[in-house]
């Protein structure tokens, strides 16, 4: 259902998603809180950004609210193909991670991926 509702809606912050599936009240907010985890340890659904609530003055404040989505719509379907290689996608990963932190020593980018 949750994995459903992403899919139908594209993006939603998570007590949006959590209203929209139907678990409401004390009780039905750890049960949601696990499938959610389940599926994010799965890859199904992903952190597409943080939210925050804003004041009066249109400033930011409090935590975040995590933007749930799924890889196909953050992505694209091309870049969730599942007949990558293994050394294909640490590859595609280490040439990205080289772009966006440049002089990271390759050790570094080893050590992230264990």
């Amino acid at each position: 259902m949750i994995l459903d509702t992403l899919k139908e809606h594209g993006s939603l912050i998570t007590r949006d998603l959590r209203a929209a599936c139907g678990f409401t009240g004390p009780k039905m907010r750890s049960r949601f809180d696990s499938y959610v985890t389940r599926l994010e340890m799965g890859c199904r659904i992903v952190t597409e950004d943080f939210v925050y609530p804003r004041n009066k003055h249109g400033r930011q404040y409090g935590w975040g609210w995590s933007l749930l989505t799924t890889p196909e719509t953050l992505f694209g379907r091309d870049a969730c193909r599942s007949d990558c290689p293994p050394e294909e996608s640490f590859s595609r990963m280490a040439a990205h991670f080289r772009k966006i932190m440049p002089g990271i020593p390759n050790v570094a980018i080893h050590y992230i991926f264990g």
